[in-house]
């Protein structure tokens, strides 16, 4: 029996993150235990030396972390994570702290941002950071919690849309999609 997506997405999500942290690579900070925090992309070129020969890209390499970026849906053009997967939020939360845990988590995992957050070029007008502690920081869009729905399984799938009236994916601007 396969494990579902979302589950071995944490799963290797987690195991690279505690290699970033043994390889001393995980480069974030924050101001204060369990308050929300933001962070930007760059988009500035990186230089890499090996074996005596220098490259440039002007991609940013992201080892471990959560991208955000635009995909296409029954809904229209919604955010996603870096495979397709849709966010949603829970209006419930507002702008606090996650309130959707346990019994509601498995069906509705929180997206976390271990290694970091970045956007894609497209996105990149959005607020974003995070709420939580350590391994628990949850991705947060304009000061809201997000989160995956379970049972979407192919990228751009907005199954858990309006669910029970609070359940909603997000414009590229970063707000609700109420139909």
């Amino acid at each position: 029996m396969s494990m579902p997506l979302n589950k071995r997405m944490v799963i290797v999500l987690s195991s690279l993150a505690l290699l970033a942290g043994m390889n001393g690579l995980a480069g974030c900070s924050k101001s204060d235990e369990g308050s929300a925090t933001s962070s930007t992309a760059s988009d500035a070129p990186s230089t890499t030396a090996k074996s005596g020969e220098t490259t440039t890209t002007a991609e940013v390499a992201v080892d471990v972390g959560v991208n955000v970026k635009i995909v296409s849906s029954g809904m229209g053009d919604v955010l996603s994570d870096g495979q397709g997967h849709v966010f949603y939020i829970y209006t419930p939360d507002g702008t606090g702290a996650a309130t959707c845990v346990d019994a509601c988590a498995a069906a509705w995992p929180p997206v976390l941002t271990e290694g970091g957050v970045v956007a894609d070029a497209a996105v990149s007008k959005l607020k974003l950071g995070s709420t939580g502690q350590g391994a628990s920081e949850q991705l947060t869009i304009e000061g809201q919690p997000v989160y995956f729905f379970a049972s979407d399984t192919e990228p751009g799938s907005a199954s858990g849309q309006a669910a029970g009236g609070k359940w909603f994916v997000l414009n590229t601007d970063g707000v609700a999609v109420q139909s």
